[in-house]
Order: structure tokens, then C-alpha cells, then sequence
């Protein structure tokens, strides 16, 4: 698919007609019953105000009980369990969730039936998700790891998952977060059998894959951990790295090196899970317990450090963390290649390169997230314009480097301005290659707004094959061997 292009100028009048056309097409054939909107968030409020326009009302919203005494657009919210006091027949419920699979099961639970009784609004602009594995270590220099047969690391091979066979073959490690997990993936293909087995692993399976199309013997050692940034990775590669004795060093990231809430405080070598260690450490602390130092003397720790504030910016951090990996690799005579990851719906670009649908419906899913507490203040102050409030959005959307895009999502101003400084100073360093373009005309790849499926991991693993290729990395290894 090649890319396609278009201005802002009548995005807001297209997403309009697409929020009544959804509530048209969902209340056709239904008009003479009672509408019930079971979800009182953004979604919810803006199906109120399409059903406004269409002629229409709802009876009232239901939501979770803490929710229940509340007034939504002059409408009293509900706990769920009041629908089965409705004759079903007369009803109709709307659901207006980000994720509904929960809400369909209660709605299922009280004997209502798909499209007869119930069905979701606006679903054209969910994601199915993702399958999100527990980390389920504590890892006092990681912050976190999950236990595996390698400690850190999920083999794959052609051969044998036997790492003790792997000494005769290039062995090459993948580090990164959860779009390099092994354990991470499209949630409709976790909840298929046969899509599960096919495609579990991330783009590292797929990468060992072609590798064995390719007649290159190797063995990867997938490291990748959700949540994980450059400085996890250095630090694991550093402590684990030599004990694999790789060939190849290879790091996907940059989405999770953009969110500052990852970090501890102001230690970027530190994840934030270490605030979960620190709560159960610190009461600890004030008993004052004794303990033997490292000369078996008696005394009491009082306060842990995380050694010196770093007041260096993210994408700093970030490039001084793969200059490390990369003199490291060096040293040793290891291939090391870094490569800046595409960061999904919040890249202006990608967005742009998409067919007009797939931007409606990718800019209402942000519209859904990022504005929803906007809508609600501006209800609350009887302000609410849906038309004025999309033009907002949407030329915000547009122009992602403006600071005005921190009133929809803080995180996606810090990643766009991560990328923007990432990509430059990427220039300076030669082990450092953005692909974030791999995806561009391809509206299909993502399970959310960053993670891939199967299709998206296929080009991933594609575009880095032939990056090694085309650096001579496996003739090299070849003539090594």
C-alpha cells in the first residue's frame, strides 16, 4: 500500500459525521425503544450528545457502582444491576467503552443478548489489545525480570531449544521492552490456538525465521522485558551480556526511553518499579533493624541511595545509554545495532501516511483517551462544544509539537519530542538506525496504539535483517566462523 496523504482542514467535520453515523447505524431499526448508555466517560457523553442530534435521548447511564448517585448530562447514573429490572424487550444498551469485554459479560450475566438487547458504540476505533505477561521476579539491579530456563532471556532456534547446542552457531541477543518481549502480543492472537503457536515471540521469532530461510545458523537470546528502557537494558547487558558470549547485539527502542514515569525520581538508571521495592524496603528501615555490613560489623541502614540526580534530558540519557552498549560490544568484538522504534499513533507522520478511515477512526480512539476529562469539565460548566473541542484536537493532532497537545496527552508531547531529538542526534552515531518509516502506508499493524501484530512483526524483523545484511554483518560473521 503506498502512502497517502491529506490536509487537517476537514478532519473535524469528518469525525463529526462519523460519531452520528456510528450512533445512526447502532440505533437503526431500534429508535422505539428506551436507550440505556452503559459507560458515563468520554465515550459515553459523546453517543449522548450524536443521539441529541439525531432526535433522540437516553433513560440513563449505568457504570461501576462508585459511580452511582452521580448526574451525566442531566441523567442519573446507575449501577448495572438496575437493567434487570427493564422489560429487555423495550431496552437497548449502548455500550461506550474502551474496553468492553467486561461490560459484555455483565450484559450477557443479566440474560441480555448481542445486537438484540445491546452493542457497542463506536467500536471501529478499538484496539483488540495486547496479552501482558507478569514480571514475575524482583530484580534488585533490573527492578523486575520473569523467570525462564535462561534467567532473563527466552531462547529460539531452529535447532534445539537446548542452549548448550548453541556453541556452534551465531548467537546474537535482543534487548528492548515489551514490543521485543517474548510474551507479549496481539491479544485476538493469544485467544487463537493455532495463531498463538504460529506467532508467539514478538519480532524475534519471526527474526530467527527468516535467518533460517536465510541458511544462517544462529540462536537468539531474546531479553526483551515490558516496561524496560535503554538503561535496563545496559545494565543486563552488562551484567548477563559476556556470560552468553554473543556475536550480535541487538536493541529495539525509544517508546518507553520517552515516558519519564518509568524512571525513579530523577535516577534514570532506575526503573520506577524501584518505588514498589522502596515501600516494602523503607518500613524496614524505621524498626532500625541491625544488620552485618561486609565486615560482619553490627550497624543500621538508614536510608537507601540511588547514587547521584541526573538533570540530563530523556533523549540524553537515552543516547549516552547505547554509546555505552555500543564501546562495550567493542571491547569485546561484538556486533552492536541499535535501532530507533516506530512509536505508533502518536508518530504525526505514520498517521498521515494512512488511508483517511484509518485516521478517522486513530484520531477518535485519541480523541476518546486523550480529551475525555476536557469533556467532562467543559459538561460540567455547561460548555460542552463537540465541533469546537474536535478542531482542537485535531489541529493539535496535527502539529504534535506544539506544547498545546499536553492539554490531550502529556505523554505524547514527551514522546514526540523524545523522537524529534533522538532522530537527530542519532545522526552522530553509526550503530544507530531509525526505522520508525517501516510501517508507514500500512494502517493494519498495530494491536494498540504501539504494539504490533503478527503482520507488524514480520516487517520489523524484515527491516532488520536487511539493516545487519546490508552492513555486512552476516558475510562478516561468516568468515569468522
Amino acid at each position: 500500500m503506498g502512502p497517502m496523504t491529506s490536509t487537517q482542514s476537514n478532519m473535524p467535520d469528518a469525525l463529526m459525521a462519523l460519531i452520528v453515523s456510528e450512533a445512526r447505524q447502532l440505533i437503526q431499526g431500534k429508535t422505539e425503544k428506551s436507550f440505556i448508555i452503559y459507560g458515563s466517560g468520554a465515550r459515553g457523553i459523546v453517543f449522548y450528545e450524536a443521539l441529541r442530534l439525531l432526535g433522540y435521548n437516553a433513560a440513563y447511564f449505568v457504570d461501576k457502582a462508585a459511580k452511582e448517585g452521580m448526574t451525566i448530562c442531566g441523567l442519573p447514573v446507575y449501577e448495572p444491576l438496575k437493567i434487570m429490572y427493564e422489560n429487555y424487550n423495550d431496552i437497548f444498551v449502548a455500550i461506550a467503552a474502551q474496553s468492553p469485554t467486561e461490560l459484555i459479560t455483565t450484559l450477557e450475566g443479566l440474560g441480555l443478548e448481542p445486537e438484540k438487547h445491546f452493542g457497542i458504540i463506536f467500536d471501529a476505533s478499538l484496539n483488540d489489545g495486547i496479552h501482558m505477561p507478569t514480571a514475575n521476579e524482583l530484580d534488585f539491579f533490573l527492578g523486575y525480570g520473569r523467570s525462564s530456563e535462561i534467567p532473563g532471556f527466552q531462547l529460539l532456534s531452529s535447532k534445539t531449544s537446548d542452549a548448550c547446542n548453541c556453541n556452534q552457531s551465531i548467537k546474537i541477543i535482543t534487548l528492548g521492552g515489551s514490543t521485543t518481549d517474548p510474551d507479549v502480543m496481539d491479544l485476538f492472537e493469544w485467544n487463537d490456538d493455532a495463531l498463538q503457536k504460529s506467532s508467539h515471540g514478538s519480532w524475534p521469532r519471526h527474526f530467527q525465521k527468516i535467518l533460517s530461510n536465510f541458511g544462517i545458523d544462529a540462536c537468539i537470546y531474546n531479553g526483551g522485558i515490558i516496561g524496560y528502557s535503554s538503561a535496563q537494558e545496559l545494565l543486563k547487558l552488562w551484567r548477563d551480556g559476556l556470560s552468553i558470549s554473543p556475536d550480535v547485539v541487538i536493541v529495539l527502542d525509544g517508546f518507553n526511553d520517552g515516558l519519564s514515569f518509568l524512571s525513579h525520581k530523577n535516577h534514570p538508571k532506575h526503573h520506577s518499579h524501584f518505588a514498589a521495592i522502596e515501600n516494602v524496603i523503607n518500613p524496614l528501615l524505621s524498626h532500625k533493624t541491625q544488620c552485618s555490613d561486609y565486615h560482619g560489623i553490627e550497624t543500621v541502614y538508614e536510608q537507601i541511595s540511588y547514587g547521584i540526580e541526573s538533570s540530563k534530558s530523556r533523549w540524553q540519557e537515552w543516547h549516552e545509554n547505547h554509546r555505552i552498549m555500543s564501546a562495550f560490544c567493542k571491547e569485546f568484538g561484538i556486533e552492536y545495532l541499535a535501532f530507533i522504534q516506530p512509536f505508533g499513533w502518536h508518530d504525526c507522520n505514520y498517521l498521515a501516511s494512512c488511508d483517511v478511515v484509518f485516521r478517522i477512526n486513530s484520531f477518535l480512539h485519541n480523541f476518546f483517551i486523550s480529551a475525555g476529562q476536557t469533556i467532562k469539565d467543559q459538561l460540567n460548566n455547561g460548555s460542552l462544544n463537540l465541533v469546537s473541542l474536535l478542531q482542537h484536537f485535531v489541529s493539535n493532532a496535527f502539529s504534535c509539537e506544539t506544547d498545546q497537545s499536553k492539554h490531550f496527552s502529556i505523554h505524547n508531547f514527551e514522546l514526540v519530542n523524545f523522537f524529534s531529538q533522538a532522530r537527530t542526534i542519532s545522526k552522530s552515531s553509526d550503530f544507530i538506525i531509525p526505522i520508525e518509516d517501516t510501517f508507514y502506508g500500512y494502517p493494519d499493524i498495530y494491536c494498540d496504539t504501539v504494539h504490533c501484530t503478527s503482520k507488524g512483526n514480520q516487517l520489523l524483523a524484515d527491516r532488520i535483517y536487511r539493516e545487519l545484511a546490508n552492513r555486512g554483518i552476516w558475510h562478516k560473521l561468516a568468515l569468522h566462523s
